[in-house]
């Protein structure tokens, strides 16, 4: 499917050649401007938002800042963290890997601050497919994971 501003490119010199309204030209203008761009926003419940938007929402990469401490660092996609990125809590750890529709999904490693680590497979944020979990006195489980659970 073409790029969206093949499309509106395509519609701006079909009006040209047809005619063009002075308020469907100010719409045009807006929509073209906000296409893609970089900023800052502060959302009201106190989240920060620095970095790349598509159409008002984030999209590419930008930092999350929370207002417990928690950050997110990585890509975005329609306004969720999709792809590759880096997920902190002061207080439940870090999370490094792929984010799918918001949440840890493919491979990546969760570190808590205890000294637990699990590096695998999760789908929907829970430990699914291969992986090793390796608790702080350095104990291993080594094997298949399904919905946060060690199966084998």
């Amino acid at each position: 499917m073409p790029d969206i501003m093949v499309w509106i490119t395509l519609i701006v010199v079909i009006l040209l050649v047809v005619g063009i309204s002075p308020w469907l030209f100010r719409i045009l203008k807006k929509v073209i401007k906000n296409y893609r761009k970089r900023g800052v926003y502060t959302f009201p419940d106190g989240r920060k938002y620095v970095g790349e938007w598509e159409y008002d929402l984030p999209n590419g990469l930008g930092l999350l800042t929370l207002p417990d401490g928690g950050k997110y660092t990585g890509e975005w996609k329609a306004g969720e963290m999709n792809g590759k990125g880096i997920l902190t809590y002061p207080d439940m750890g870090q999370y490094v890997g792929e984010f799918k529709d918001g949440v840890p999904n493919g491979q990546g490693i969760r570190s808590h601050p205890g000294g637990e680590t699990y590096v695998g497979r999760f789908n929907n944020s829970q430990f699914d497919g291969e992986g090793t979990f390796t608790h702080s006195n350095g104990r291993k489980y080594i094997g298949e994971w399904k919905d946060g659970k060690f199966i084998s």
